[in-house]
């Protein structure tokens, strides 16, 4: 081919992508996309063997299983084919795949919990997709998902794991619980210190010293996780009352921390 000729294609093929997709408005360019995409995919391939995995783990009441190559099969094909229409017909680099959160529930609520047949667990999913639609052309799921705060959203990911984890291994969650409440108190006794040194540093400090804020700070953060760990002893049955975290005598607390009291 005419080097002339060529030039011309790309220039063509250049303006196209151009046009689509507003590389230029957006700060990048095709060989930025590419490479973002292999990316994309590199990190998504888990969900390749992970659903087919969990789908096929869980036999309903007639025994009956998800075959694993099927599964699988139908996971590359719909995330392929939706996130090329995502790309297609909204302009946004969102890649789409099955949720990692709702193959658990299918598999091991519906079909293992509630006895649902997987064709019936199948119909469950096709009626909440078409109510997703309904949510989705009325705005009221994004309205729904604003109103969630993002630290929920991604506790949802922890969640499913200790899930998975309670439902196969229960001695391993006992013993991740035990571990949990002893570094709860191990936390407890340094947040004491911390307690105890920011509010005996803060009184030595004039009203207008520029360190307050800093020390303030420290305090705030201190009672944030104080709160955290007595939620967590709470949980555990263990709990102690706020007040015991900051009740040590303030010798001690300087001794622990190496420093010698005012």
């Amino acid at each position: 081919m005419p080097k002339a000729v060529k030039d011309r294609q790309d220039s063509t093929n250049s303006r196209w992508l151009e046009q689509t997709y507003h590389l230029w408005d957006r700060h990048t360019t095709v060989a930025t996309e590419i490479r973002a995409g292999a990316v994309t995919f590199v990190v998504m391939t888990y969900i390749i063997f992970v659903n087919p995995g969990i789908l096929g783990a869980v036999p309903d009441l007639a025994g009956k299983k998800l075959a694993f190559p099927s599964v699988l099969s139908v996971t590359c094909l719909s995330a392929g084919v939706l996130s090329i229409l995502m790309g297609l017909l909204s302009n946004y680099p969102f890649a789409l795949a099955p949720g990692m959160g709702l193959n658990a529930v299918v598999a091991f609520q519906l079909v293992g919990q509630l006895q649902l047949t997987w064709p019936q667990a199948m119909s469950v999913v096709f009626l909440e997709g078409l109510l997703i639609l309904l949510l989705v052309l009325t705005r009221l799921r994004e309205a729904v998902m604003d109103a969630i705060r993002v630290s929920l959203k991604r506790a949802i990911s922890v969640g499913i794991l200790v899930g998975l984890i309670a439902s196969r291994h229960p001695q391993k969650l006992e013993n991740l619980g035990i571990l949990a409440v002893g570094a709860a108190h191990d936390f407890n006794n340094l947040l004491t210190g911390i307690l105890g040194n920011a509010n005996s540093a803060l009184g030595t400090l004039a009203p207008s010293h520029p360190g307050r804020a800093r020390i303030e700070q420290v305090i705030l953060a201190s009672q944030r996780a104080t709160k955290l760990i007595n939620q967590l002893l709470a949980y555990s049955g263990r709990g102690v009352s706020p007040s015991a975290l900051v009740a040590a005598p303030k010798s001690l607390l300087f001794i622990e921390f190496g420093v010698t009291p005012p």
